[in-house]
C-alpha cells in the first residue's frame, strides 16, 4: 500500500529524490497531471518533474539539499530548503516548495529558489539569467499587475528576503542596517497591501499568481 505524503513523512520524498537521485519516487508521490512550476521548467505531468530533476543534476551533479522548515495548511505543504553545490566554487542556495496534495498525491508542485541569482554566469549562461530575473522596479510592476497591490522599493526588497528565509534581523542588516522595528513595519505593510494574514497565506498568494520565482531570483 502506498504511503500517503504528509508533513511528518515528507523526507521520504525529499531525501531519496534530492540526496540520492532516485527519480522513481516521482512516480510514487506525484499525480499523472501534476502542475509543475520550477526554476527551469513549467509544465504538466510526471515527465516534466522527471526533466526538472534531471536538469538540476545536470547543472549541479553534486547538488545536496536540506529541509529547513516545514509548514502545513490544509491540503498544502510548504517547506523551505537550503541546497549546496561545489560547481566552480561552493554555492549555497535557498528555496521553498509549495505542494498541494489530493488523494495522497502531489497535484501542484511549485518550487522557487534563488539559484539564478546565486549561481550567476559562473555556471549559468547569461541568456538564462536575463530571461529569468527581474530588478526591483520590474518586480514591483509585476506584483501590481498580478495582485493590484503597489509595494514600495523597500517593501519589495523585504518581501524577497522574507521569502528567501531571512529573519527580520538579517533583513535589517541586508538592507543597510535598518532597525528591527522598521522591517517589522515593512512586513505588516506587505501583508496589509496583499490582504493576507499569515506567512502561509502570503506564500499561497505568491504561488497562485505564479510570481514566486521572480520574487526569489530578483536582483537588487
Amino acid at each position: 500500500m502506498m504511503e500517503i505524503l504528509t508533513k511528518d513523512n515528507l523526507k521520504t520524498l525529499v531525501g531519496p529524490l534530492w540526496l540520492e537521485g532516485k527519480i522513481e519516487v516521482i512516480d510514487q508521490y506525484f499525480s499523472d497531471d501534476v502542475e509543475v512550476v520550477s526554476t527551469f521548467l513549467i509544465g504538466v505531468g510526471k515527465a516534466v518533474m522527471h526533466q526538472n530533476v534531471a536538469e538540476t543534476f545536470k547543472l549541479f551533479p553534486d547538488f545536496t539539499v536540506e529541509i529547513i522548515d516545514i509548514m502545513e495548511q490544509g491540503s498544502k505543504i510548504i517547506y523551505k530548503w537550503q541546497g549546496r553545490t561545489n560547481q566552480v566554487k561552493e554555492h549555497v542556495f535557498s528555496g521553498m516548495v509549495f505542494a498541494e496534495i489530493n488523494n495522497g498525491l502531489i497535484t501542484r508542485y511549485h518550487s522557487y529558489s534563488d539559484i539564478l541569482q546565486v549561481a550567476s554566469a559562473e555556471i549559468l549562461e547569461p541568456p538564462q539569467l536575463k530571461a529569468k530575473t527581474l530588478n526591483i522596479a520590474e518586480l514591483i510592476i509585476l506584483i501590481q499587475e498580478k495582485t493590484g497591490a503597489r509595494l514600495s522599493n523597500r517593501e519589495c526588497e523585504t518581501l524577497c528576503l522574507w521569502l528567501r528565509g531571512a529573519s527580520m534581523k538579517q533583513t535589517a542588516r541586508a538592507l543597510g542596517d535598518l532597525s528591527y522595528k522598521t522591517i517589522q513595519t515593512f512586513r505588516e505593510n506587505i501583508k496589509n497591501k496583499l490582504k493576507v494574514k499569515t506567512y502561509e497565506d502570503l506564500i499561497s498568494l505568491i504561488t497562485l499568481h505564479s510570481i514566486g520565482q521572480y520574487v526569489l531570483s530578483c536582483i537588487f
